[in-house]
C-alpha cells in the first residue's frame, strides 16, 4: 500500500526523520504535531509504500529505502 509521508533530510541527503503526511493527531487534546525542516536540512512530501515497522532493524532500512528513492528523484 503506497501512503504520503514527509520526509525530513540533512545536508547530504540522508533521512533524518519521517511522518505520514496527516500529521500527528492527539485525540484527547486534537494537538497535531508536523515535522519542520532545520537549517541545512530539506522537507520532501513524497508518495513511498507503508512499512510495517515493528523494531530498530525496520525503521533503518526504512530510511535507506527513502534515501535512495529521494536520490534518484530528477531535481
Amino acid at each position: 500500500m503506497i501512503g504520503k509521508f514527509r520526509v525530513i533530510t540533512d545536508e547530504h541527503g540522508d533521512v533524518v526523520g519521517t511522518q505520514p503526511s496527516e500529521g500527528a493527531t492527539d485525540a484527547a487534546t486534537g494537538a497535531t504535531a508536523f515535522l519542520v525542516a532545520g537549517p541545512g536540512q530539506t522537507l520532501h512530501e513524497i508518495e513511498f509504500e507503508i512499512p510495517q515497522l515493528t523494531s530498530g532493524a525496520h525503521i533503518d532500512d526504512f530510511h535507506r529505502r527513502l534515501t535512495e528513492h529521494l536520490r534518484k528523484k530528477p531535481t
